[in-house]
């Protein structure tokens, strides 16, 4: 689960007095999830709590836990008093309302803006469906942004959550205890420390590929998609590759590198059916220190980056490994990174064969494709 955004410490959510929840996303849909995806839903987003894939890829849940039913748990728990809208366009005629017979009470309107006022948090839950087959036309969706925009619009800490294939919060699929994951983020039971797998850009223009709607697309961007198209091009992200946000601080240090100063350009073992065997053998050895300077614990993921010897030609950086690593509130722990000889080699194409071509390697390790907090390098020669 991804935290992407966080102002004003909306999240994590403090027992509030009163609270309000809105979109489709929040609750079941007419049909289990279990049933053909046609049943409940045409188009980009799906009319109900978004928990897993279509297609193939579709689960087979024995029971869904929606966001609704564990904020209704979590409300009575702590006596918050919890509207919801489980609609993502729901709306009402001007003049028309609900008033108690024999009273002289104030009518109650059907806007989203009479749930959203006065409330000490509005959470809206919306998705974006795609599958097998079916793949998505829009990277925005106009009904789900203007239900954000109306609902920020009357309440000062809006938090957005996000199922897809002030706060924002990017969950994807999380299975039959979804309600349950999410709720335990937005409270801080649990720290966020997924990170994005993908870049966000500022603008639609920004990213090098066009949709392609036929069977034969011809990919010219070639190594250059996500990350190593902004990287490459230096066009800076809105949320880049890596990305998260946490309740609490990490910092990164001690990077250490243990490298050969020597190898052969091709590799020389055994092929077998993975390739040659010498390829996964481990040449290169790093390790970091990380440290959780926050005042909760938490699990932070380091990240490492190779950049490879000009005469290579391969994108800025790569990433080669990752660790994810518990650490209690002011403690700290070792992180090692192995990289195997396949990860620091090219695909010569002429060869063909899987190369390390001499030079100086670049390493860096960090939070994010662009939150690179260690940098150093090692040189290799190849053995004649």
């Amino acid at each position: 689960m991804v935290l992407l955004k966080n102002e004003g410490n909306t999240l994590p959510l403090k027992k509030p007095h009163k609270m309000a929840i809105f979109g489709s996303h929040t609750r079941t849909a007419v049909a289990d999830p279990n049933m053909q995806f046609s049943v409940m839903s045409s188009g980009p987003t799906y009319d109900g709590h978004l928990a897993t894939d279509s297609g193939t890829g579709q689960g087979s849940l024995s029971y869904l836990i929606t966001p609704e039913m564990e904020l209704n748990r979590k409300a009575s728990q702590d006596g918050t008093m919890l509207r919801w809208v489980a609609n993502d366009t729901y709306s009402s005629s001007s003049g028309y309302g609900l008033v108690m017979q024999g009273s002289k009470s104030t009518s109650v309107t059907s806007a989203i803006s009479s749930y959203a006022e006065n409330m000490d948090v509005c959470i809206v839950f919306i998705n974006a469906l795609a599958g097998e087959g079916t793949d998505r036309a829009e990277l925005y969706n106009t009904g789900q942004d203007a239900l954000i925009k109306e609902v920020a619009d009357n309440c000062a800490n809006t938090a957005v959550v996000i199922n897809t294939v002030g706060a924002r919060l990017v969950d994807h699929l999380l299975g039959q205890e979804s309600g349950n994951s999410i709720v335990d983020v937005l409270y801080g039971d649990v720290n966020p420390s997924g990170r994005l797998i993908y870049t966000i850009a500022k603008n639609e223009s920004d990213y090098d590929v066009d949709i392609c709607n036929t069977h034969n697309c011809n990919f010219a961007e070639g190594y250059y998609i996500d990350h190593q198209h902004f990287d490459a091009y230096n066009v800076t992200p809105r949320y880049e590759f890596g990305y998260v946000l946490s309740y609490t601080n990490f910092t990164s240090s001690h990077l250490n590198i243990d490298a050969p100063s020597s190898i052969s350009h091709y590799p020389t073992g055994k092929l077998s059916v993975d390739g040659y065997e010498d390829l996964w053998d481990v040449v290169v050895n790093v390790s970091v220190k990380v440290r959780n300077t926050g005042s909760v614990d938490g699990a932070d993921i380091p990240q490492i980056y190779i950049g490879y010897p000009e005469a290579a030609r391969q994108p800025v950086r790569q990433l080669r490994g990752l660790d994810n690593v518990e650490v209690k509130s002011g403690q700290q722990q070792e992180v090692k990174f192995e990289l195997r000889r396949r990860d620091i080699s090219h695909w010569d194409v002429e060869a063909p064969n899987w190369a390390v071509e001499p030079g100086t390697y670049q390493v860096y390790v960090g939070a994010s494709s662009r939150d690179l907090r260690l940098h150093s390098s090692f040189s290799i020669k190849n053995q004649s």
